[in-house]
């Protein structure tokens, strides 16, 4: 609940900012580098529980035209979340997400964009109890949407929600709220 709660904040701030005046950005032939927080959450059947570790997430892409991109992510943990199940306690956090996506573009104006993204991805998430550690890793399918608002010639501001690949027994998506930088 906390990151979700954080992503929400910062996907309103990011609101309240890009209703200013605006400029366009991420057009044909551009390429980018962008940061994201995460508000991950992971859903454990076994355990029958909900964990939502902070994530950082890396992006770098480029926009073939104004309406189709590529672009590769990489996520690291900030940090892990611990739950109580069956009166011990249970840590989760995300080891690492490697990602490649297509991303399909529709420019609102010189203002804004909303994307669709569809790609691979391998993510890694690692459990601890009573000093016992596992790790679960999958690979498949991931996809998502967004919103992302422009500032001048070089800046963007995104909010947007991602699916990752589900494993047996689990599945993890996340809301996401960050900034691009246009090169």
């Amino acid at each position: 609940m906390k990151n979700r709660q954080m992503a929400a904040a910062v996907v309103a701030a990011t609101m309240v900012l890009a209703s200013g005046q605006a400029l366009a950005a991420g057009k044909a032939g551009d390429s980018y580098f962008g940061v994201q927080y995460a508000a991950l959450e992971y859903k454990d059947d076994g355990l029958n529980a909900d964990f939502e570790p902070g994530t950082l997430m890396f992006r770098i892409g480029h926009y073939f035209t104004d309406y189709i991109g590529l672009e590769a992510r990489r996520g690291i943990a900030l940090n892990d979340d611990t739950q109580s199940v069956g009166g011990v306690d249970v840590s989760v956090e995300l080891e690492n997400f490697t990602g490649v996506y297509g991303l399909g573009r529709l420019p609102m104006g010189s203002v804004a964009a909303i994307y669709g993204m569809a790609g691979w991805g391998q993510g890694e998430v690692k459990g601890e109890s009573l000093g016992v550690t596992d790790t679960a890793r999958e690979t498949g399918l991931t996809y998502g949407g967004g919103v992302e608002f422009y500032f001048g010639e070089t800046v963007s501001v995104n909010a947007e929600y991602v699916v990752y690949p589900d494993g047996p027994g689990f599945e993890a998506t996340s809301v996401n709220a960050g900034v691009n930088f246009n090169f």
